[in-house]
């Protein structure tokens, strides 16, 4: 059975206990306890490596704390593409919080969510098997095409690089690198692409 880990960060400690009461045996619910600064909080949120993050939008309720949920949203959205995002917030501040984020669906109302906690993991839990699947059907098409790197034809190294793109981007959105957009001789280029991959899915199988 694969457990995911549903990182949560939030004050709140009877909101804490009402999710880890739900949690069932496949989800874990790792607490990430805010800290004073937004830079260090996202580098902690990223060395947990968790499947997915709920942050309650009112943080600042701790005078230690000097950003809101909605700020972290959207640090992780431009570090990681694709990776489950859900900024929970009090009912009567659901406006505010949606224009502090760019997509409006990661926003949901406290009322909403603990009504019935369980449905809502239940909704991160697919979202984190739809990424997944995503992320293994791009590497499992990568590795086929790597298995024939030296016969490859031009859309094909175009699949590869798009491929990297998009899998380097669930990775670290601001190092992603489109190789298609180099231009240089095959052999170079071949060379650019094997070791962009081997990269990748380095990264990938250390997940």
């Amino acid at each position: 059975m694969i457990v995911k880990k549903i990182g949560l960060i939030t004050n709140d400690r009877i909101d804490e206990e009402k999710v880890r009461s739900a949690s069932g045996k496949n989800i874990k619910i790792i607490t990430i306890a805010p800290l004073s600064y937004l830079n260090e909080m996202v580098d902690k949120i990223l060395i947990e490596e968790v499947d997915a993050l709920i942050v309650d939008y009112d943080l600042r309720n701790d005078h230690h704390t000097l950003y809101q949920g909605a700020e972290v949203i959207r640090r992780i959205e431009e570090q990681k593409e694709g990776f489950p995002l859900f900024l929970i917030v009090d009912d009567q501040g659901i406006e505010q919080a949606e224009k502090e984020v760019d997509n409006v669906h990661l926003v949901y109302g406290k009322e909403r969510v603990f009504t019935n906690v369980g449905r809502f993991l239940e909704r991160i839990s697919r979202q984190i098997e739809k990424e997944k699947q995503k992320i293994q059907a791009q590497e499992a098409r990568l590795l086929q095409l790597m298995h024939r790197i030296h016969s490859l034809s031009a859309q094909e190294e175009s699949e590869i690089n798009a491929l990297n793109f998009s899998l380097e981007k669930g990775i670290n959105k601001r190092r992603a690198k489109d190789l298609s957009a180099i231009t240089s001789s095959s052999q170079k280029k071949l060379a650019n692409i094997l070791a962009k991959t081997d990269e990748i899915l380095h990264t990938l199988n250390k997940s």
